[in-house]
């Protein structure tokens, strides 16, 4: 979830007692929350349902050619109406969570 979200009154309080994971989407600051986060979760004692939120983010033309300039270096497909997923936080999930629980 978005960092400021947890502030928001009822909501974004029973988030937080929750153990909902806030970020800041700055992925040097959030590299260490989202670990230390997965690494709860590994040995956690009852089955557990792990819900990714992607958001979106506004089409602009400066994203759509900066979106164009990654696919391009690393030899993937250029969306002409999208933007490039970006994978880094669900590479990092599926790390940390690859042998917890089964699969189904």
């Amino acid at each position: 979830m978005k960092g400021f979200l947890k502030f928001l009154p009822v909501i974004g309080w029973m988030w937080w007692f929750a153990e909902y994971v806030f970020l800041k989407r700055n992925w040097d600051s959030d590299v260490p929350v989202l670990k230390k986060s997965l690494e709860r979760l590994k040995d956690f004692p009852i089955p557990f349902f792990l819900g990714i939120f992607p958001e979106g983010t506004r089409f602009t033309e400066a994203k759509h050619l900066n979106s164009l300039e990654f696919t391009r270096s690393r030899g993937l497909p250029e969306l002409q109406h999208h933007l490039f997923p970006r994978t880094k936080g669900v590479a990092i999930t599926l790390k940390y969570l690859k042998d917890v629980g089964k699969f189904q």
